[in-house]
């Protein structure tokens, strides 16, 4: 709300005076609301459970991965995945010149991988290719051997939406395999198991 200066008198001022509007905005206390917001947000997502996936990519923009949960189905006919990628990542860049994509699910017993191509542990391991065995498919994106599962993709489209691209894409094959899903929630890993 804008207060305009008024004369001594509560009177407005004359047209050849000179006025000011003076803005009301309390600019820590809306950098704090949003703050709140931000956290509880993050807080309330926190309590989802989420596979822990490995999305790759490799070609022209060269080989880049990183860990990530923000991964879901968007249609069975034709097969389309979506996965949400930070613009600032390296990924986002090398996804879109590159134009495919590998989404390889971690098992339980690649957490080390999850943990690598998170930015977390060792230095000399992190983001290292030569920790796992990798395959070639119809694309140029490598697919992580002994995993849950894998969806290789084409880049279908993306749009930018907030701070992450999201990118849609063709899944040109996808196979699963026998080891368990890794989880993520309450910021930790997890195991799914079937309740009877």
């Amino acid at each position: 709300m804008n207060q305009l200066a008024l004369e001594s008198n509560g009177s407005l001022p004359s047209s050849d005076q000179t006025y000011w509007v003076e803005p009301k905005l309390e600019v820590s206390v809306v950098s704090s609301q949003v703050a709140n917001q931000r956290q509880a947000f993050l807080s309330a997502m926190s309590r989802r459970v989420s596979s822990v996936n490995l999305v790759v990519t490799d070609g022209v923009a060269g080989r880049f991965g990183l860990t990530v949960t923000s991964m879901c189905s968007v249609s069975a006919e034709p097969p389309i995945v979506m996965i949400g990628i930070n613009r600032k990542s390296p990924l986002c860049q090398a996804i879109t010149r590159n134009r495919c994509f590998v989404i390889n699910v971690l098992s339980v017993a690649q957490q080390y991988l999850a943990d690598s191509f998170a930015g977390v542990g060792p230095q000399s391991c992190t983001y290292d290719f030569a920790q796992a065995s990798w395959c070639r498919g119809e694309t140029s994106a490598p697919i992580l051997s002994g995993g849950t599962a894998w969806f290789e993709c084409d880049l279908a489209s993306y749009q930018d939406v907030g701070s992450h691209r999201l990118f849609m894409g063709n899944v040109l094959r996808a196979e699963q395999g026998s080891e368990a899903a890794l989880c993520y929630s309450e910021r930790s890993y997890r195991h799914a198991q079937a309740l009877s």
